[in-house]
């Protein structure tokens, strides 16, 4: 009383091609959820930045009478909004390269995904860049105003 296996041929193409396409879903997902993130963390450094513009506006001034010059609270404005603006990029990054690897169980896609994730977190970074530039000196421009 055997029950007859029935065994079907697949390619390793097929395979191939079948995880590219479940992939190509992950990938899509994860932009999509990769710009909400952009636009919302975006949002809520812009009020963060406004709300305490009088508080950092008062500082500021007490170390312009010490002293300090504009340049070199310049670069003290850079390095605060370095630290607000790349730190989440950064460890958001590796808990997510982390999350992928232990998600993707199969080596041999593992690569692409991975390659994949490294283009989104590229554009990411630009994107996170060029927002960076243009807050740094809105926010200058109002604490010197």
């Amino acid at each position: 009383n055997r029950i007859p296996i029935q065994v079907k041929p697949i390619s390793r193409v097929q395979v191939f091609e079948q995880l590219k396409q479940q992939n190509s879903f992950y990938l899509f997902l994860m932009s999509f959820i990769g710009l909400l993130f952009f636009v919302t963390s975006g949002s809520i450094l812009y009020f963060k930045l406004n709300n305490d513009i009088d508080n950092t506006r008062h500082k500021y001034n007490i170390l312009a009478k010490i002293g300090i010059g504009d340049k070199e609270m310049m670069g003290i404005i850079a390095k605060e909004l370095k630290v607000v603006f790349f730190l989440p990029l950064i460890l958001g990054t590796m808990l997510g390269y982390a999350f992928i690897w232990i998600l993707t169980v199969n080596v041999s896609i593992r690569a692409q995904i991975m390659l994949n994730t490294l283009v989104i977190v590229g554009v990411y970074f630009i994107f996170q860049s060029i927002y960076y530039i243009l807050a740094k000196r809105k926010y200058a421009e109002n604490i010197f105003s």
